[in-house]
């Protein structure tokens, strides 16, 4: 049994694998981002508790896995993480970073700072439909990476994500609500909240379809795109581009690496 861990900035999920596919998995708030429930406990109690849970709901101990692999881009979360792995007795995790074999060659000006994310995205999207690939993951913010035919990760475009376009506009007006993502009814909206909607989801959408569209004229031919992300749902109908739809994108990276490695 493998133990796959993706750390976000808003959520973690962990998912069990029997090294072939995606089985049972959780999800609870990252720690340190938001209010949650324990927030007095460190990263390491906050992780060993939800980790406990996680296996005594699906009957599994610790001593069932044979390995772990994680990818983050909370550093203190991580390490949390990491550590209540190493008190449970589960060794032989893979944190994912920039010298990790994904058989994908990081050409950019600073490996080092490529969002871990990001790569593991990139090697499950070139597993999954071959190089060259546009990857866009639309979760707290919208990122899209790039591999060229020869395996390379040719660099990346980060925007606000949907929650804090929709946040940022509470915040920093005097009248405009907090609302929560959803498709809106129509184009013009006959009200604020789905004219806020219609904003957001035909915004980002047409954001997504204006990016490609770049994308290809720069690179100078198409290639497939493929999307992860809790915003998709919403987004991707909105889309003209034809952008295939994964939800567990980057866990199916991480048993991918796992198992490459």
């Amino acid at each position: 049994m493998l133990l796959l861990i993706d750390i976000g900035n808003t959520s973690t999920v962990a998912v069990l694998s029997d090294g072939r596919d995606l089985l049972a998995s959780q999800r609870v708030k990252t720690w340190g981002r938001g209010e949650t429930a324990d927030a007095a406990l460190s990263a390491a109690d906050y992780y060993q508790a939800a980790f406990e849970d996680f296996f005594a709901e699906n009957c599994v101990t610790a001593d069932s896995f044979t390995g772990a692999a994680m990818t983050s881009v909370v550093p203190v979360a991580a390490g949390g993480a990491a550590e209540a792995l190493a008190r449970m007795g589960i060794s032989g995790l893979l944190t994912v970073d920039c010298h990790t074999d994904t058989g994908i060659a990081l050409a950019v000006d600073a490996p080092e700072t490529v969002g871990t994310d990001m790569i593991v995205g990139a090697a499950a999207a070139v597993h999954l439909c071959g190089a060259p690939v546009i990857m866009i993951d639309m979760g707290t913010a919208t990122t899209f990476s790039l591999v060229d035919e020869d395996m390379n990760y040719r660099g990346h475009i980060i925007a606000a994500g949907i929650g804090i376009s929709l946040g940022a506009l509470k915040e920093r007006t005097a009248q405009l609500p907090l609302v929560e993502p959803g498709l809106p009814p129509q184009l013009i909206g006959t009200n604020t909240v789905n004219a806020m909607k219609s904003g957001a989801m035909y915004g980002a959408a047409a954001m997504i379809d204006g990016i490609i569209d770049r994308i290809f004229e720069e690179y100078g031919r198409e290639m497939p795109v493929i999307a992860t992300g809790g915003y998709m749902e919403y987004v991707l109908p909105l889309c003209r581009h034809r952008v295939a739809r994964e939800d567990q994108l980057l866990l199916k990276g991480l048993l991918y690496i796992k198992n490459r490695v």
